[in-house]
């Protein structure tokens, strides 16, 4: 990046003016204790450890001042204004370095053809003057020509791999887009295909249990986590074909009657039975949304709220999205 503290660059024109930009260093008062500290390094009325350290914060400065430009996409850094200054106040001092300039965009005037054609036009009435020598004159012609060609040249190359450079990232995005998509396809596949096989029975089935099968019915040799909803835990007997054990289930929790615990299993059957398979779509797209942020146990809650699943099967299908 060209810094300069005057007003224009020569052979380059100021394209566009982006702003003023500053940048400040200050240091506290144990600069000038080490300063004071280090008088015996003072030969001939210089001290080498107070020129350092203001070398180093001129770096600083300078470089805290090139970052801002290059923030704002700048070429150049035009009008540079250095001040330094002692801040006293309370019995303590402080040193401050401020550096100030206009951030520009600039352009090589090599740009225009007809600045060589001018340049070249003046030697050649030079030499036909008798200014210059035919030596002299050819010298000079191959400096001008070489000197805009270098500049042409440089540009056509930084355009070229500008180029080469976007049409590789816009390649790998979508490279990356299409490897997403894919994921994306197969764990929509999988949930569709979990959501057509999630019932292995039918209403008839369920309507038809009688009080005997559910008064016989045993469901502790069956795994469920106590703390899912009675909703999830039936959709789990609903699902393992074991309805007897979801109604017993059903009466042990609430005291209801059979027909009462019918009526709740047939219902939840029914939710399970018509999930919307394009809702579904949505809500798979929000679950992903909410995972890559972070959110896991809310996506967890929301695929099994939706799915009637156990928190053991959303936990897995979650962490495979």
């Amino acid at each position: 990046m060209i810094i300069t503290t005057t007003n224009n660059i020569e052979n380059h024109s100021i394209k566009r003016y982006l702003g003023v930009i500053n940048a400040n260093i200050v240091i506290g008062a144990n600069f000038f204790s080490d300063f004071a500290a280090s008088l015996t390094d003072v030969f001939g009325g210089r001290s080498n450890t107070y020129q350092n350290k203001l070398n180093t914060i001129y770096k600083d400065v300078m470089a805290e001042l090139e970052e801002k430009a290059k923030y704002f996409q700048a070429d150049a850094i035009v009008g540079l204004h250095i001040d330094f200054d002692e801040v006293s106040g309370g019995g303590k001092s402080m040193f401050m370095v401020s550096a100030s300039g206009t951030a520009v965009m600039i352009e090589s005037n090599f740009e225009d053809r007809y600045f060589m054609y001018k340049a070249l036009s003046d030697i050649h009435d030079y030499w036909t003057k008798g200014f210059l020598s035919e030596e002299e004159y050819n010298y000079e012609k191959a400096r001008i020509i070489e000197k805009y060609n270098s500049a042409i040249s440089e540009e056509i190359k930084v355009v070229k791999e500008t180029k080469e450079y976007e049409a590789k990232r816009l390649k790998e995005q979508e490279e990356q887009k299409a490897h997403a998509k894919k994921i994306f396809e197969e764990k929509l596949y999988e949930a569709k295909k979990n959501l057509e096989n999630r019932c292995p029975c039918s209403e008839e089935v369920i309507k038809a249990t009688t009080p005997f099968q559910i008064q016989a019915a045993d469901y502790d040799s069956i795994s469920y986590n106590t703390n899912d909803s009675m909703e999830s835990i039936i959709a789990k007997f609903i699902r393992l074909n074991k309805i007897p054990e979801a109604c017993k289930y059903y009466i042990d929790e609430t005291g209801l009657s059979e027909n009462d615990a019918i009526e709740y299993v047939l219902d939840t059957f029914k939710k399970i039975d018509v999930i919307d398979k394009e809702v579904f779509e949505k809500l798979l797209n929000k679950l992903k949304v909410l995972k890559s942020k972070g959110f896991i146990e809310q996506a967890i809650n929301e695929y099994q709220k939706f799915t009637l699943s156990e928190r053991d099967i959303a936990e897995i299908y979650i962490n495979t999205l």
